[in-house]
């Protein structure tokens, strides 16, 4: 069975009943003001795993007891109706079926965590995109619909080494007396929420998060399919510690499960495209050989030497697998080949992008944090959860993309920054924390920005490498592998990758789904992955179908019920998934993206300051890395307001 394009989900009455019903209050009998509020009802599953609660808005069409909605889409109504993406339930605990509660932690727009114990009728009422706990029996259900509403929130609630001083700036908080500067926050994604935390969290009050979709967390995006989770974006904490600050987030909010799993390495078969698996201990063996090849280059950027900075990963990776090679016998060396280039394929999705642009050089630049990667089990954007909680409701601002920004670059006397939204919104202030990513600046620059960026800046964002990464999760009505099983893993040959036509070539490996019985995860990355994107979903379950029959060799593999899929290189908000250290390029390009302009010192303080995970030298490509830019940032502005008594002022004397 092919999925439909629109494919919808039918949930049986007899596992899960989502019924959404909004009621206005009524006046005569209460003084609340005219709200609209939406309650929401859902059955907890018997080993009380809660199902998902709502919809999309496209997808939204309650019938009786039933609710149709697109798969993997969660979110809740809001008071006008219309739908945020991304509610998440989290933190579970188990309780006897006689318990009935439910216990709101953020009561913000957005996100929703929540501890959920095993009871049978669980409502929430939804006032004003807040969230109020209401338990009931079952048969009271058509006699809800008033109360008072929550109580509202206010909205005033060496050269490179030289460089990176740029980026260090000391953590503070707003002096009393101090007048605040107004501040605008491109984007709504981990490093802008985290800047907006950090000033709340500092006394500021007078900032506003433009977000230009519907859902916060950008490239983090947990969706739900089937029986489990999707992450269609950031799936692993990489780095398992307290010296990693997700980490420290997760923890907090209760998201990770004891014991942790931690992953160091991965497991699974090889297949070859003549429909058989490789010898494990054969592929063991050819694994080994690639990692050394791998830290091989990783070692490079140690060895400071200028003749490194122009090797290629394909070149430098190339050529180290064919000295490993003659390690093997002669019959092994075609599997061991196969082995080689599927691995140094899943390189290339890590990274985004073709080898050949990816620089050797640099390729050790990168600073790993101890502790093996590590999964959320019930979805990363819970992490997010801690920051929105700091946020003031009226802060964060969805739908709102930013269409140009105006900003003065000589100091003089007027207005610091203007941000002009898509549906005609100027917003003046005193600083602008743009957080969208590379991708955006390297496709919008030039139209973002008036006047133009500094030249300096115009060359870190043409050097830069940044790639795609896209997932496809696919449903089965049967599982035809075992869980146990690990890793598919596509060994095509080196003279088969010669001809990358076909996007299914990018595929590195297609793995179950942690937690699901029904869902396989299929990951590419590169030009491939952008190829994806242009396809039908028909066209790519029967590709991969039809690769899956090849490599296992087994005919009789069925079609996916239905397909979910990323689509991050299209989409104008993101433009790709990752940054990475091009052949031209070297952590001081990250530098020079991260550094604030105008840069000016002396009274003359910057207008536009940047974070995201591309401006952070050490940890690009991570979230901890976008995180950790955003608090950057938001410690500048802090301690810009604390030098300047308030908001800074502009030079006299310069015209404008």
């Amino acid at each position: 069975m092919h999925p439909d394009k629109n494919s919808n989900l039918d949930l049986p009455v007899d596992s899960t009943k989502v019924l959404c019903e909004s009621n206005p209050i009524d006046h005569s009998s209460t003084t609340a003001p005219i709200r609209q509020f939406v309650q929401v009802n859902f059955l907890v599953h018997p080993n009380h795993r809660p199902s998902g609660i709502v919809v999309s808005e496209a997808g939204y069409e309650p019938r009786g007891s039933r609710v149709r909605f697109p798969a993997g889409t969660m979110g809740f109504l809001t008071e006008r109706g219309t739908i945020v993406t991304v509610t998440r339930i989290s933190r579970i605990r188990m309780r006897p079926p006689q318990t009935s509660l439910v216990h709101s932690q953020t009561p913000s727009s957005g996100v929703f965590v929540a501890r959920v114990f095993g009871c049978r009728y669980n409502w929430l009422q939804f006032v004003s995109s807040r969230m109020v706990p209401v338990t009931i029996k079952k048969g009271q259900e058509r006699h809800l619909g008033r109360g008072e509403p929550p109580e509202s929130h206010s909205c005033h609630s060496s050269s490179h080494a030289n460089k990176k001083k740029d980026l260090v700036v000391q953590p503070g908080s707003l002096e009393p007396c101090v007048a605040e500067p107004r501040v605008v926050i491109v984007g709504g994604g981990i490093a802008g929420l985290a800047a907006a935390s950090r000033l709340a969290n500092s006394n500021f009050q007078n900032f506003t998060i433009l977000e230009s979709s519907e859902r916060p967390g950008g490239r983090i995006h947990s969706c739900w399919l089937a029986d489990s989770g999707a992450e269609l974006g950031a799936s692993w904490i990489y780095g398992g510690c307290a010296a990693n600050p997700v980490f420290g987030l997760a923890t907090q909010e209760g998201l990770l499960r004891l014991p942790l799993n931690r992953i160091e390495g991965s497991h699974g078969f090889f297949y070859s495209s003549e429909g058989r698996a490789v010898d494990v201990t054969l592929s063991v063996r050819a694994s080994k050989a690639f990692h050394l090849a791998e830290k091989a280059a990783f070692n490079l950027h140690t060895l400071q030497k200028n003749s490194n900075q122009h090797w290629s990963m394909q070149d430098f990776m190339s050529m180290q697998a064919d000295q490993e090679l003659l390690r093997f016998q002669e019959n092994e060396r075609a599997d061991a080949s196969k082995v080689i280039t599927a691995l140094a394929n899943d390189l290339r999705c890590r990274i985004g992008d073709d080898l050949s642009l990816v620089s050797a050089g640099q390729f050790g630049s990168f600073v790993s944090i101890p502790g093996g990667k590590i999964r959320v089990p019930l979805g990363y954007v819970g992490v997010l959860a801690s920051l929105i909680r700091n946020i003031p409701d009226c802060s964060l601002r969805y739908c709102m993309p930013v269409q140009t920004i105006h900003w003065n670059a000589t100091g003089a006397t007027g207005q610091r920054a203007c941000v002009s939204c898509a549906n005609g919104e100027e917003i003046s202030c005193d600083y602008v924390i743009f957080t969208s990513s590379l991708g955006v600046l390297k496709d919008q620059a030039a139209e973002l920005f008036s006047p133009p960026l500094p030249e300096e800046k115009i060359n870190a964002i043409k050097k830069l490498g940044f790639g795609t990464v896209n997932k496809i999760f696919m449903e089965y009505n049967r599982p035809f592998w075992h869980p146990k099983d690990g890793f598919i893993r596509l060994g095509w040959s080196p003279e088969q990758l010669e001809d990358r036509s076909e996007w299914v070539k990018g595929i590195c490996t297609i793995e179950p789904s942690p937690g699901s019985k029904k869902v396989l995860c299929a990951s590419l990355g590169g030009p491939e992955a952008v190829s994806m994107e242009k396809c039908s979903d028909e066209e790519v379950a029967e590709t991969i179908t039809r690769v899956l029959r090849r490599f296992t060799g087994n005919t009789l593999i069925p079609f996916p019920n239905n397909l979910m899929r990323s689509s991050w290189a299209m989409d104008p908000k993101f433009r790709g998934s990752l940054s990475y250290l091009g052949l031209e390029s070297t952590p001081s390009h990250m530098v020079d993206l991260g550094i604030p302009v105008p840069v000016g010192g002396g009274s003359l303080a910057p207008v536009i300051l940047f974070a995201g995970e591309a401006t952070h030298p050490e940890f690009y490509a991570t979230t901890h890395g976008a995180l950790m830019s955003g608090i950057r940032e938001a410690d500048r502005i802090i301690q810009l307001t604390n030098q300047y008594k308030g908001p800074p002022q502009p030079r006299e004397g310069i015209p404008i």
